[in-house]
């Protein structure tokens, strides 16, 4: 059953908040690995700040990327935006800043920290498990429809 795109995304963007600790796995077509992240939501989009490590290699490989917590399960395409002191990141940073100032600290003076950019295509949530409402969200086709 069709559903209100914007309805249904706002009401996603409402249940993260600003920020949300979930899951995100990567994959370098080979090895697949998931991690804990600590993400801000900013003009639907999600930013995660990272160190160098296996998460970017795989980013970089190959940008399809999935979030996960509780019952929502989330597709996207990452992407290193490059340095957290680059000027071009300012903006998200400030952000950053605001919303998870322990993190922003942790990683602002660090030269080796990078912004990572996630950009969601497909979401599917179980709003009420317990009634089956749930709704998958496709973020490219602007349309939403019912789990069940």
């Amino acid at each position: 059953m069709e559903k209100d795109f914007e309805k249904e995304k706002e009401e996603l963007f409402n249940k993260i908040g600003k920020t949300y600790n979930m899951v995100l796995s990567t994959s370098d077509k080979e090895n697949v690995s998931s991690r804990m992240v600590s993400l801000i939501s900013y003009n639907e989009k999600f930013y995660i700040t990272s160190m160098q490590n296996e998460k970017l290699e795989q980013i970089e490989k190959n940008p399809n990327a999935a979030l996960c917590a509780d019952t929502m399960q989330i597709k996207g395409k990452a992407k290193v935006l490059g340095s957290v002191s680059e000027e071009k990141n300012n903006e998200i940073m400030m952000e950053y800043k605001n919303i998870l100032p322990a993190s922003y600290e942790r990683f602002a003076s660090n030269p080796k920290a990078v912004l990572i950019e996630f950009t969601l295509t497909e979401s599917k949530w179980w709003k009420n498990i317990q009634v089956m409402d749930g709704v998958i969200i496709d973020f490219i086709d602007k349309r939403a429809v019912s789990r069940v």
